[in-house]
């Protein structure tokens, strides 16, 4: 208030000054050019200059925000239209939580020029694409995403192997890991998931291989890895290699293993069961008698009972040295029996088959007996022992028979 009365009061004596100036003397201006003229009093000059001046100002400022104006909308422009991309991106995303993968993918991309970072549009479109099976739009978009962001190429790679996965495309998939694994020989997440792919396709000799390198890079704690170790190498025998010297490579194989995992008894039994099957009965033969030196089971027993090795006479000296501390074991009278009839010795394997059904009734026990009482020529028997078998749902191994009655079989064999 009181700047506002000073003012007035210097404006007034101002003023004054100027009027009584004015009174005094009008003052006189000539302006000529060429054959104009213009004159005037010297205070209506200097009126003319200070309206004029600030003419020229306002005017200079009216074509300064014309010109910002312009700039203006451009930028608003822009930033609407990076809003709507926005908010499309979102939209997108959403309807892809849902589920609506045709309208996410159409969301995503309608506007993937004007988002600041498109990689999400495309990764998000890429997985759109290959839920409803478009394959090749999903490998295109995802080209374009690895493209649209440095240093993304790696985790594009990963992100296509998945979904290679997810569309059990696991052979691609494994293209796709190995040729990232030449940038990135280091990312564990590259081995599980090769461990993955090879695991469905079943090339156990891949995961086998690829077992010292899931070990040093850490990709698997110890105890999974162990698992998964096991697991392969009985998925690598039960599915043997094909071609020439298949037993060669079994044996080369189960010698590779380290310890731990050769006392399982199933991978035992599993590799033991592809040398029978590559026609490599005595080194099956040797593979069961050292695990069960080693460690007892009932299982490899029996298997090792179904195991023919030519001449039989060193399998049953083996299998009759293990009776000797296990003279009740009705599974290893089995095993006996059995060899015994694939040595074509039918008194022993009597003898033994019978030990063996009264220390425990089994199926295998009551089909073997009674088949070889059959071929003996006791039919009553035989049908005694063969209805107890069915009845029990056993299933027998082929084994020879004798053709004769046991007592020329014998003389015979004398």
């Amino acid at each position: 208030m009181r700047k506002l009365l000073i003012f007035l009061v210097v404006a007034l004596v101002v003023g004054g000054a100027v009027g009584t100036l004015m009174a005094r003397d009008p003052g006189y201006v000539l302006v000529t050019f060429e054959d104009m003229s213009f004159e005037t009093s010297l205070w209506f000059a200097l009126l003319a200059l200070i309206v004029g001046y600030f003419v020229v100002r306002f005017v200079f400022w009216v074509v300064t925000q014309l010109i910002r104006s312009g700039t203006g909308v451009a930028a608003w422009r822009e930033n609407r239209r990076t809003r709507v991309a926005q908010a499309r991106t979102i939209r997108g995303l959403l309807l892809a939580g849902e589920g609506d993968w045709p309208g996410a993918r159409k969301a995503l991309l309608a506007d993937v020029e004007n988002v600041e970072s498109p990689l999400v549009n495309y990764v998000g479109a890429a997985r759109a694409a290959n839920e409803v099976g478009d394959v090749a739009e999903r490998d295109e978009l995802l080209k374009k995403a690895g493209e649209s962001t440095p240093g993304a190429t790696l985790a594009v790679a990963l992100l296509q192997a998945e979904l290679q996965i997810a569309a059990r495309q696991h052979r691609s998939a494994i293209e796709t890991l190995l040729n990232a694994k030449i940038a990135a020989p280091n990312q564990s997440r590259i081995l599980r998931l090769l461990a993955e792919c090879y695991e469905q396709i079943g090339d156990w000799k891949a995961l086998l291989a690829l077992v010292p390198e899931l070990q040093r890079r850490g990709a698997m704690s110890a105890d999974q890895l162990q698992a998964s170790r096991l697991s392969w190498s009985i998925g690598y025998f039960e599915h043997p290699p094909a071609g020439t010297d298949v037993a060669q490579q079994l044996i080369v194989q189960w010698n590779a293993l380290d310890n731990d995992v050769r006392s399982d008894p199933r991978l035992i039994a599993a590799c033991a069961n592809a040398l029978v099957v590559a026609g490599s009965n005595a080194e099956a033969e040797s593979v069961l008698s050292k695990a069960l030196k080693q460690s007892w089971n009932d299982d490899l027993v029996s298997l090792y009972g179904r195991v023919r090795v030519e001449p039989a006479d060193r399998q049953i000296a083996t299998a009759e040295g293990w009776l000797k501390s296990r003279p009740n074991d009705a599974t290893l009278l089995l095993a006996l029996g059995r060899i015994s009839l694939a040595g074509r010795n039918w008194a022993k394997a009597r003898e033994y088959l019978e030990a063996s059904l009264k220390q425990r009734r089994s199926a295998d026990v009551y089909g073997e007996l009674g088949r070889l009482c059959l071929a003996m020529g006791e039919r009553s028997r035989a049908t005694e022992l063969l209805a107890q078998a069915l009845d029990m749902s056993g299933r027998l191994p082929v084994l020879p028979l004798p053709e004769t009655p046991v007592g020329d079989a014998n003389a015979a064999r004398s």
